[in-house]
């Protein structure tokens, strides 16, 4: 770490502060003073700024500086010793004892680890870091407060996508110094074993936290620690580098938890454990239990004992058996026994009655082929449920469940009906989902009993292998009341042959994907309205659909899809225009002419991509102008011209192109050498626009399912 000029790092505590400008006199000549005092070290002075931009007075900034001045007095000698004690200060000056231990809590995790924002804040509330309160979403909003202060501060960093946050490793080398100065903290991760814990460490009265994180030798634990403190206990991500070396099951004596009286929180997801330690069971004050992707458990006993459980995580792994006792575990709030993965035996024990007693449960998830019901009146006897992943393996049951409204309680779901085998997506994330597959819904367009009874907030609705009828109205009318509804999925299914009418359009719909769908002729019935239907409309993905001749009129550009941002074309064999005017008996020939000529205004489109579409020749036979396109092209072989406008103007002696902003066109050489112009000058002129990719080097995704989903990401939140 190179430290800065002096001026460099005042423009950077200049910066990072964002009001210096503000300051009075004095304040600036105290800032310098503080700029000083950080040796120009990069991360000293960005903590130190940030911990001050809450300070108004002047009387703040002296106490700021003085409180400074009295950390690194006496410890100039080396410059780690001085980022530390800088970094102390602002650690002091977080005035907030939860704080400072919910900061040094992310120390436990190893070097760059990228930690899962709402999985911390659980840890937090085990923990008693932060309190409970009478919802999860209540919990969950005081906990990314508290993260929010943290990076406020600089003393953690956003990534992710905002969903994880990193704690920069001389701050986390800081945390684990001020926790080993009571003892209260053990941290060894990814040692070898020469590293692990001592026999004087086994035997450490004091720590309250260990983590044994990613050790690739475990063998050492074979002794019995004595930690009548200790509340977290990770060891997660063990797993042996080498088949030889033993499983942390095989190391660990069945008394290994015997001398931990006051555990809280222990995390043993990700190892290869069969079974737990006989000595978990009675651990009476563990309020979270982690056992998350544990492909070799299959079996755990009876948790009847574990009165004060708050979390218990059973997701991904083997067991063939739901554990005893759940029933007894009254303050139970997480109940995850989800899983990514298809089973072929069946459960020993089903799920009736499970959760009667279970009522404060908040959050629960159910992501399992084999448990195919859940009782309708079970679920909606659960009142403060906020957070709901199951499925239901009949049209008769998922309906009775929607008519008691009970998902209107909810702040997340994802409801299925016939499974989740096909989902797409990060387990971790949810809103307000439906899923149906494989089910025949053809019969809804004459009887109400055979429609769907969908919720209405949905966001994200799916329809995967079904039989559906001609319109998709007829699945569900009651899709006209859906009006959160943001995107919409629909792969493998027959039947349909248009989506709505215009005057139906879902206006609330931001993306639409459409695969596989061999029996869909046109996206919408045109209607005889102007009014603006589909405004909401932004990303488009069509593929597979094989009786598609076009997809779009001049009318639904212009009335209902201005706001389209991305459209994705591909594998539609039958595919001739992307765009075309509506023939009327009669209208003439010239008539018809002059609507194709005519000049078509996507102003938002950004991204058009064409592939695989051996019967596409034309996009529009008039004009198409965009703000800012990209225009992808591959394996169109018939498509001969580009809708693009270009004007010459010679008066200066220059040639040059009045076209849209246009941005990239991408495809094969061929393909642009084929292409026939308007004017004479048009392909030099787009040409500097033009990427062009050699065949066998262009790769489209494995399936624009996983673009979609992540293109939708924005409506998910993590739960």
């Amino acid at each position: 770490m190179e430290p800065l000029s002096e001026e460099d790092a005042r423009k950077l505590f200049n910066k990072t502060l964002g009001r210096y400008n503000a300051l009075s006199q004095k304040e600036e000549e105290i800032a310098k003073d503080i700029i000083k005092e950080c040796s120009g070290l990069p991360l000293a002075i960005v903590t130190t700024a940030r911990s001050m931009s809450v300070v108004y007075s002047i009387a703040g900034w002296r106490n700021a500086l003085n409180e400074l001045r009295e950390h690194v007095k006496g410890h100039t000698i080396d410059m780690e010793n001085d980022v530390f004690k800088i970094l102390e200060f602002s650690y002091n000056r977080l005035n907030d004892e939860k704080l400072q231990e919910c900061l040094l809590y992310c120390a436990l995790f190893p070097e760059d680890f990228k930690i899962h924002r709402v999985s911390l804040i659980r840890y937090w509330i085990a923990e008693g870091l932060v309190e409970e309160m009478g919802s999860w979403q209540a919990e969950r909003d005081r906990g990314h407060a508290i993260l929010d202060k943290l990076e406020n501060v600089c003393l953690l960093e956003r990534c992710g996508n905002g969903k994880y946050v990193k704690m920069h490793d001389v701050i986390r080398d800081m945390a684990i110094n001020i926790s080993k100065k009571n003892s209260r903290f053990m941290v060894k991760i990814g040692r070898n074993l020469e590293d692990l814990p001592s026999e004087i460490e086994w035997s450490n009265n004091s720590v309250e936290r260990v983590s044994l994180m990613r050790s690739r030798d475990l063998s050492t634990l074979m002794s019995v620690p004595n930690w009548p403190k200790l509340s977290t206990l990770f060891l997660q991500y063990n797993i042996p580098d080498f088949a030889f070396r033993p499983t942390l099951d095989e190391v660990l004596p069945n008394s290994f938890f015997v001398h931990m009286p006051g555990l809280r929180v222990l995390d043993l997801s990700y190892t290869n454990i069969a079974f737990l330690s006989e000595s978990i069971y009675d651990k009476v004050k563990l309020r979270a239990l982690i056992l998350c992707c544990c492909p070799k458990l299959n079996r755990v006993d009876s948790l009847a004992k574990l009165k004060e459980l708050r979390e218990l995580n059973l997701s991904r792994n083997q067991m063939e058996t739901i554990p005893d006792g759940i029933e007894k575990l009254v303050h139970l709030k997480h109940f995850n026994w989800s899983s990514d993965s298809f089973y072929f035996y069946p459960l020993s024990n089903p799920l009736p009655n499970l959760f009667s007693n279970l009522v404060q449960l908040q959050c629960l998830r159910l992501d399992d082929p084999r448990i195919t019901d859940v009782g309708v009146e079970e679920l909606s006897g659960l009142r403060k449920l906020e957070i709901l992943e199951v499925k239901f393996s009949s049209l008769h049951n998922f309906n009775s469940y929607m008519r008691t409204e009970h998902y209107r309680r909810l702040t997340h779901y994802r409801v299925g009906l016939n499974g989740f085998e096909n989902y797409i997506g990060n387990k971790k994330e949810l809103c307000k989902e439906v899923i149906v597959e494989t089910c025949n819904l053809e019969g809804g367009k004459d009887n109400d009993d055979y429609q769907l009874v969908l919720p209405t907030n949905v966001q994200f609705f799916q329809i995967i292998e079904c039989h559906l009828p001609t319109g998709l109205l007829d699945v569900s009318q009651s899709l006209k009341m859906a009006t959160d509804l943001k995107a919409c999925l629909i792969s493998v299914c027959d039947g349909i042959e248009y989506l709505w009418s215009v005057e139906d359009c879902i206006a609330s719909l931001n993306w639409l994907f459409l695969h596989d769908l061999q029996s869909l002729r046109v996206l919408f019935k045109l209607g005889s309205t102007d009014t603006v239907r589909c405004s909401s409309l932004k990303n488009l993905y069509v593929s597979k659909c094989d009786n598609l001749k076009h997809l779009f009129t001049p009318e639904l550009v212009k009335y209902h899809l201005k706001n389209l941002q991305s459209i994705h074309v591909g594998r539609c064999r039958q595919m001739e225009d992307l765009i075309v005017a509506a023939e009327v008996e009669e209208e003439e020939e010239e008539v018809i002419n002059q609507r194709h000529n005519l000049i078509l205004c996507f102003p938002n489109l950004q991204s058009l991509t064409l592939e695989n579409l051996p019967k596409l020749k034309s996009i529009w036979k008039g004009t198409m102008t965009c703000d800012s396109l990209q225009l992808t092209v591959w394996n169109c072989p018939e498509l001969r011209r580009l809708p693009l406008s270009v004007q010459i103007n010679d008066g200066s002696g220059e040639r040059r192109a009045s076209t849209p902003a246009l941005k990239q066109i991408r495809g094969q050489k061929e393909w642009w050498d084929g292409l026939e112009w308007n004017t004479p000058h048009a392909k030099s002129i787009f040409e500097p626009f033009t990427t062009f990719e050699r065949v066998g080097t262009y790769h489209l995704p494995y399936s624009i399912q996983y673009d979609f989903m992540n293109d939708v990401q924005d409506i998910f939140e993590a739960v």
